[in-house]
């Protein structure tokens, strides 16, 4: 139970540091999984790379309104 707790602090801090970096994988990771396996079927695999550069693009935008900082760890003047 203690490894479990030590390993959750260091997910949770390193998700603390790179936020995006862990929601980005969280979106993506599903994509690349279900693609791989359908590399013949063409109109499923684009959807998914679809699916997939929207999120990209959408994490990219929020970063880029929310200055570099997370929108959901702003502090409130």
């Amino acid at each position: 139970m203690k490894k479990i707790r030590k390993y959750l602090k260091k997910l949770d801090s390193f998700a603390a540091k790179y936020p995006y970096l862990v929601l980005g994988i969280i979106l993506v990771l599903p994509g690349l999984m279900l693609s791989i396996p359908l590399p013949f079927f063409e109109t499923i695999s684009s959807w998914l790379w679809d699916h997939v550069f929207i999120w990209i693009f959408f994490i990219i935008f929020l970063d880029a309104i929310s200055g570099g900082a997370p929108l959901w760890r702003r502090s409130r003047k």
